[in-house]
């Protein structure tokens, strides 16, 4: 049964006649700009349906199977290969070679350096509890029982260089140093050294100092020649910190023959405080000019840094046995 619409009298002259097709079906008119009339509004009653889950999952069929289709397996043809110039390419706008070099720059000047039971650092131990591959660190005070810790391998106090031994590819180091040649400076390429060296630190309880600088010898001697450092703190045993140095040198401060070292300093003769050398790398990178430098991560941290310590002499002395 239709639903008859009862319009008041007074409210006719404010709708519209309706107009319909030769299909019987209502067609709606845009109003005259001066029209009194308006369109009207019908509301439509809001319906909310509600499902229990389990029961609509079990009463509705679900998808199967059945209709998948597995994709075949359709062999590549190379239709057309065309080829690129690598010097098109970019990397941070500058133009790269195939191999990922700069082009127009030819490095021959980064090198990779590690350590290996061949260097003369090497302690003819056994790490304890850990491995072969350790080596002797500079130790801050010097008498008899040092040569015989370090069987004559430490002679003075102080600093003592990383006699890097192995070179994964690179020029070769100068005693474990990396030379600056005329070549370098010429290509216009600034240097990037970075070192990581592990330590062992294994006596007792007590708190052990570890640092690692890097040095610039210059000949004649230059008295700046500590271009970074000392980086690296006090542990209290036992750790094994990973401690990084890092350094930017530009061009115009390299000089020609100028070896730049990484050197490492510890308080303690003890036989669980050295240096493991799986652990530790050199690594030097020439950055062709304005190309940025390498934003290098922390390395692995193997403990925190405490306060500076003191030489333990005495307390060596007593803890120590000659390797």
């Amino acid at each position: 049964m239709a639903i008859q619409n009862n319009t008041p009298t007074e409210n006719e002259s404010s709708f519209r006649d309706i107009k319909r097709n030769s299909s019987n079906q209502i067609v709606s008119y845009t109003l005259d700009e001066d029209s009194l009339q308006s369109y009207g509004r019908h509301k439509v009653p809001a319906v909310t349906s509600a499902y229990d889950k389990v029961v609509y999952n079990r009463t509705l069929p679900r998808l199967s199977g059945e209709l998948e289709v597995p994709l075949p397996d359709i062999p590549l043809t190379i239709v057309q290969q065309n080829y690129i110039e690598e010097a098109n390419l970019y990397e941070e706008g500058v133009s790269i070679t195939a191999d990922g070099e700069i082009a127009g720059f030819q490095d021959v000047y980064s090198g990779r350096y590690e350590l290996t039971p061949n260097a003369a650092s090497y302690r003819g131990a056994e790490s304890p509890g850990y491995y072969d591959n350790t080596h002797f660190s500079g130790i801050n005070y010097h008498n008899g029982d040092v040569r015989g810790a370090t069987d004559n391998f430490i002679l003075f106090p102080g600093f003592k260089e990383v006699l890097w031994d192995s070179t994964v590819y690179g020029p070769p180091l100068e005693n474990g140093g990396y030379r600056v040649t005329k070549e370098l400076i010429e290509s216009g390429a600034s240097l990037n050294l970075r070192a990581v060296i592990g330590f062992s630190i294994q006596k007792g309880t007590s708190n052990v100092n570890a640092e690692v600088r890097i040095i610039r010898k210059r000949i004649p001697n230059d008295p700046e020649n500590v271009i970074v450092g000392p980086n690296g703190g006090t542990y209290t045993s036992p750790k094994w910190p990973n401690i990084q140095i890092v350094k930017d040198i530009p061009n115009e401060d390299l000089v020609e023959h100028d070896l730049y070292e990484i050197q490492t300093l510890v308080n303690s003769r003890n036989d669980g405080v050295h240096i493991m050398g799986d652990k530790c790398i050199f690594e030097v990178t020439a950055i062709p000019p304005d190309v940025a430098t390498i934003d290098w991560p922390d390395p692995p941290i193997g403990s925190e840094p405490g306060n500076t310590g003191a030489s333990d002499v005495a307390e060596d002395a007593a803890t120590t046995t000659a390797s």
